[in-house]
C-alpha cells in the first residue's frame, strides 16, 4: 500500500489534476509527450473545467479540458474581456496555459483555448478542490459526474479495505521477522566477542606458559656463566611477568562480559577446589 501511494497516483485523486498531467497544488515533474506538463502548481490548488455545464465522463476521462487555477470565478463571466479582467485582477487564468492573458481577446483560437461562454459562477469543493458551478442547470449535471469520480476513489479505498486482513498480517509478519533478525544479530555479535576474547586468553596462556618454562629451564641450567646469558634470563622473567599480568587482566575482562545469570568462578579458588 505504501508503494502504491509513493509510485501511484494518490495525489491525483486527493488534490485533483489538469488535462496535461499536472497535479494541482504541487510542483510537478515533466511528463514525456505532454508539452504543458511539469509546471509549478503550488499556488494553483483548484481544478477548473472549461466546459463545466456540459461535462461528461468517458471512462476515467472527461470531455472537457481541466486546468489548475488559483481561484474559482465566483461571478458569471459572459465575455472574453471579463475572463481577461478576472485573470488580471485575481491571477487566476481560465484559458489554456500556452495562451497569455493579454491575448485572450486577440488570439483567433481563443474560442477553443478558453472556457465556453458564459462561464458560470463556481465555488471550490472542499475535499477534491473542484470548481463546482452554482447555477442549478449546471450544478445538477456536474454533481452527477463528480459523484462518479468520487465513486472511483471509493472503489479503490474499498478494495484496500477488503484486503486489510492480508495487509495487516503481512505487516505483523514483517515486524516479527525484523525483530527475530535483530535479536539473532545481537546474539551472534555477543558470541563472536566471547570467542575472540577466549582465543586471546588461550594465546596469552600459551605464550605465558612457554616463557615460564624457558625461565625455569634457564634457572636450572648450571652452565650459565656469561653476563649476557644472565641478562637474557632476567629479560625473559620480565616478559613472563608482563604476559601473566595481561593474561590475568584479559580473563577478568572476559568474566565481566558473562551473562548476569551465569555464575562467576573466583580464580583464587579454582586451583584449590
Amino acid at each position: 500500500m505504501g508503494y502504491s501511494v509513493v509510485a501511484g497516483a494518490a495525489g491525483r485523486l486527493l488534490f485533483g489534476y489538469d488535462s496535461f498531467g499536472n497535479v494541482c497544488g504541487k510542483k510537478n515533474s515533466p511528463v514525456e509527450g505532454a508539452p504543458l506538463s511539469g509546471q509549478d502548481m503550488t499556488l494553483k490548488k483548484h481544478v477548473f473545467f472549461m466546459n463545466s455545464c456540459s461535462l461528461e465522463a468517458k471512462g476515467v476521462k472527461f470531455n472537457s479540458t481541466a486546468l489548475c487555477v488559483s481561484s474559482c470565478p465566483e461571478e458569471q463571466l459572459d465575455t472574453l474581456e471579463e475572463v481577461q479582467l478576472f485573470a488580471n485582477n485575481n491571477g487566476s487564468f481560465l484559458c489554456v496555459y500556452s495562451l497569455n492573458s493579454f491575448n485572450y481577446t486577440q488570439n483567433s483560437d481563443a474560442d477553443s483555448l478558453c472556457p465556453k461562454l458564459p462561464v458560470p459562477p463556481s465555488k471550490s469543493f472542499p475535499l477534491f478542490n473542484r470548481c463546482i458551478p452554482q447555477t442549478p442547470e449546471c450544478y445538477s449535471l456536474f454533481a452527477s459526474v463528480l459523484k462518479n469520480d468520487v465513486d472511483t476513489l471509493h472503489r479503490i479505498l474499498s478494495g484496500i479495505m477488503s484486503g486489510r486482513d492480508t495487509v495487516l498480517g503481512l505487516c505483523i509478519f514483517a515486524l516479527a521477522l525484523s525483530l527475530a533478525m535483530m535479536f539473532t544479530f545481537r546474539f551472534i555479535s555477543t558470541l563472536l566477542v566471547h570467542i575472540f576474547i577466549a582465543l586471546v586468553v588461550l594465546g596469552l596462556l600459551f605464550v605465558c606458559g612457554v616463557q615460564w618454562w624457558l625461565y625455569y629451564d634457564y634457572t636450572n641450567d648450571l652452565s650459565i656463566e656469561l653476563d649476557t646469558e644472565r641478562e637474557n634470563m632476567e629479560c625473559l622473567l620480565g616478559f613472563a611477568i608482563i604476559s601473566t599480568v595481561i593474561m590475568r587482566t584479559s580473563r577478568l575482562h572476559r568474566e565481566t562480559l558473562m551473562e548476569p545469570g551465569e555464575p562467576m568462578r573466583d580464580s583464587r579458588y579454582s586451583c584449590g577446589n
